[in-house]
């Protein structure tokens, strides 16, 4: 199915598994319940895609187009999107997995409440995203860019960030208890935004008994 064309189909309830489709186009595909299951899917073209309920696994999304589709509370687990472009797009709630999110384009994103669990983010590009309580709980962040990010009420909490740009990014209220390269990655304001609580949190972490 390598380069299928199907440009503004509407889908409903559809698996596809074990399949091969690179370079297809899934430009203005409407979908409701779409699951992929060790699909190579690399370059295929998703812009502007909406989608319900849909479900990637085991899939190589490795320099898909996704810029301005809704993956509202999409779920990607064990998948490589390295080198997508995720520009614009719509992804609250969303999941990423233990997947491979490497150099990925998420600029202007609107990613409340997204979850990076045990992700690799290393390079990617998050500038002027909307990742307000944003989860991000020892996700590999090195060399991520978070200019101009929202941050507010997110959890880097064990993620290292080292080497990260995060120039003009808002944390407030922003959990960095235990994240690495925090000393030079985030301005003084910065730390002092993220609030008390997290250096809180790390006092008792180091209490030990007086005995």
């Amino acid at each position: 199915m390598s380069g299928a064309d199907l440009t503004g189909c509407n889908l409903a309830d559809c698996l596809f598994s074990a399949c091969t489709m690179p370079d297809a186009v899934w430009r203005h595909v409407v979908a409701d319940g779409l699951t992929f299951n060790s699909m190579d899917l690399r370059g295929v073209d998703f812009s502007e895609m909406t989608v319900r309920r849909m479900l990637a696994t085991a899939a190589d999304l490795r320099g898909a187009r996704l810029a301005g589709a809704d993956l509202t509370e999409y779920k990607f687990v064990e998948c490589q999107l390295g080198g997508a472009d995720l520009r614009g797009a719509s992804l609250v709630r969303a999941l990423f997995a233990d997947s491979d999110l490497s150099a990925v384009q998420f600029e202007g994103a609107d990613a409340r409440e997204v979850l990076f669990i045990r992700s690799c983010l290393a390079n990617a590009d998050l500038s002027r995203t909307d990742c307000r309580r944003a989860y991000f709980n020892h996700a590999d962040c090195v060399g991520v860019c978070f200019r101009g990010a929202n941050l507010s009420y997110a959890d880097l909490s064990y993620a290292d960030a080292r080497g990260s740009d995060f120039a003009g990014a808002s944390l407030l209220g922003t959990m960095l208890h235990g994240m690495e390269g925090k000393e030079t990655a985030l301005s003084r304001g910065q730390r002092a935004e993220a609030g008390a609580a997290d250096e809180a949190r790390e006092r008792a972490e180091r209490w030990v008994p007086p005995y």
